[in-house]
């Protein structure tokens, strides 16, 4: 069960993750965060690169890589867009939609298939997404209504749906490479996929990114640490046994702590809907961990 540890590990990375994100996007638009986000990581990567198994990443694996460039980088966007515009108590319970919707593309992609159990898990975790987005009961249809007039909705199912493909194709290439292989070779990759966003970044706005990287260096760093560590621990959990919508489920058990921080540090708004929808998202994770 070593891979269940790496999925906790995971997850509280991706605590303290979404509450950096949420702090630095203050001072920095969604795709600079994005940008210093994965360079501070590739500087705590490069490192690493003397002990990547470089044999094993072969034609195929370097083609999954490839693959997952454009949905990776839009994802990682979309979600900062969603961090800085809204809740996070709002924004990454939604995220649970991750393994849920992983569940069922999953045999089309990776061969792995659901049981009643797992079959449970998705539909609770859609009952709770449901009612989390939910404000008024006598307005049923407001939380699909929400996707045409509140961007922080939008951008945060644009990452769902972006994030579903990433994280299934990651699985065929850990399983045909090794964990810390492909995590090194897809930061190299984003990181030059990137490239253009950088000088143009650099170009049009210099005198903030030079100031941000001034005034907030420590944070940045302290971001690059939790994400290469939450990285590379989600693909070690891949790699010694743990399947997609296992470890995603694991991961996004987050969201509780996010949502109640949320509430109760940042302010945000409470309402008993969206803390009901809360807890019964995070019980589809639990769910969909028995399947």
């Amino acid at each position: 069960m070593l891979w269940l540890h790496l999925a906790m590990i995971t997850m509280i990375c991706t605590v303290g993750k979404t509450f950096l994100a949420k702090h630095l996007l203050h001072h920095l638009s969604a795709t600079t965060f994005v940008v210093l986000d994965l360079l501070s990581s590739l500087l705590l990567v490069l490192p690493f690169l003397y002990w990547a198994q470089w044999e094993t990443l072969t034609g195929e694996v370097l083609f999954y890589l490839v693959l997952t460039c454009l949905p990776a980088s839009f994802s990682l966007i979309f979600l900062s867009k969603a961090t800085q515009s809204g809740e996070v108590s709002e924004v990454a319970p939604l995220l649970v939609l991750v393994p849920a919707i992983s569940a069922l593309v999953a045999p089309f992609i990776t061969g792995e298939t659901l049981s009643p159990m797992g079959w449970l898990g998705v539909l609770t975790v859609l009952v709770g997404g449901y009612l989390l987005k939910l404000r008024e009961i006598k307005h049923p249809l407001e939380p699909f209504l929400r996707l045409k007039t509140e961007p922080s909705s939008r951008y945060v199912m644009v990452s769902v749906a972006l994030s579903v493909l990433t994280v299934n194709i990651q699985k065929l290439a850990v399983l045909k490479s090794s964990a810390l292989t492909t995590m090194v070779a897809q930061m190299l990759l984003l990181s030059l996929f990137m490239i253009p966003l950088v000088l143009y970044g650099a170009r049009s706005n210099s005198l903030r990114l030079k100031a941000a990287l001034k005034n907030h260096w420590p944070l940045l760093l302290t971001l690059g640490v939790v994400s290469t560590v939450g990285s590379l621990s989600l693909l070690y959990a891949y790699q010694f046994g743990g399947k997609v919508a296992y470890v995603l489920s694991i991961k996004r058990m987050s969201v509780i702590f996010v949502a109640f921080i949320g509430m109760i540090s940042l302010g945000e708004s409470v309402r008993v809907p969206k803390v009901i929808g809360v807890l019964i998202m995070t019980l589809g994770g639990v769910f969909l961990y028995q399947n």
